[in-house]
C-alpha cells in the first residue's frame, strides 16, 4: 500500500469510527471524491474540477500525465475538518505524494468554485515543474480562482471581494 493510500485509509477510518459523518464517493476518470457533504454539493465540486481541468488543458496545451485520478476529500463541516487542517487559515489545501495528488476541502460554501480552482492551480504548477516563491504561487492561484464561463470562452482576473475587504480594513 502506498503512503498516499495509507494516509487516505487512516483518514477515512478515523472519521468513520467517530460515527458522525456519512461518506459518499463519486468518481470519474480524472477525479475520485470522498465527501461528507451533500451529494448535490459534491457533484458541483466534481463538475468544477472538470471545467478547470479542461481550461488548463486548453490554455497550456498540456494534458496531465498521472494515470491515477486526483483524490479530493470534502468535509461537510468545520468540526469534521478541524483535526485535518494545516493551520488556522487554510480552508482547503493541495498535497502531492509520489503516486497521488490530494485536494482537501474544509467545508463547501459560496466560494467552493474559487477554492477548487485555486487548489487545482497549485496542482497544475506542481505538475509543470514550477518552483515559484510562495507569494507568486498564491497570487497566481488567486488570479485563476476567478475562472468563469463567458459564453464559449472562459474569463478570469476578477477582483476577489474578500481580498478587497481585507485591504480596506488593513492598509
Amino acid at each position: 500500500m502506498s503512503r498516499a493510500s495509507l494516509v487516505l485509509a487512516l483518514l477515512l477510518s478515523t472519521v468513520a469510527n467517530a460515527r458522525e459523518p456519512t461518506w459518499i464517493t463519486m468518481q470519474n476518470e480524472n477525479f475520485r471524491v470522498y465527501s461528507t457533504a451533500s451529494e448535490r454539493a459534491t457533484r458541483a465540486v466534481l463538475n468544477q474540477f472538470e471545467r478547470v481541468r479542461g481550461f488548463f488543458i486548453q490554455f497550456t496545451g498540456v494534458v496531465p500525465d498521472k494515470s491515477v485520478p486526483i483524490s479530493v476529500v470534502i468535509f461537510g463541516s468545520e468540526k469534521e475538518y478541524y483535526p485535518y487542517r494545516l493551520n488556522d487559515y487554510a480552508t482547503a489545501y493541495y498535497s502531492n505524494f509520489s503516486d497521488r495528488d490530494f485536494i482537501v476541502f474544509g467545508q463547501l460554501g459560496e466560494q467552493s468554485s474559487q477554492i477548487a480552482t485555486h487548489e487545482y492551480t497549485h496542482l497544475v504548477f506542481e505538475h509543470a515543474g514550477f518552483s515559484l516563491p510562495p507569494w507568486l504561487n498564491e497570487g497566481l492561484a488567486d488570479l485563476y480562482s476567478t475562472l468563469r464561463p463567458a459564453g464559449a470562452d472562459t474569463e478570469f482576473g476578477d477582483v476577489l471581494l474578500g481580498h478587497l475587504q481585507e485591504l480596506n480594513r488593513e492598509p
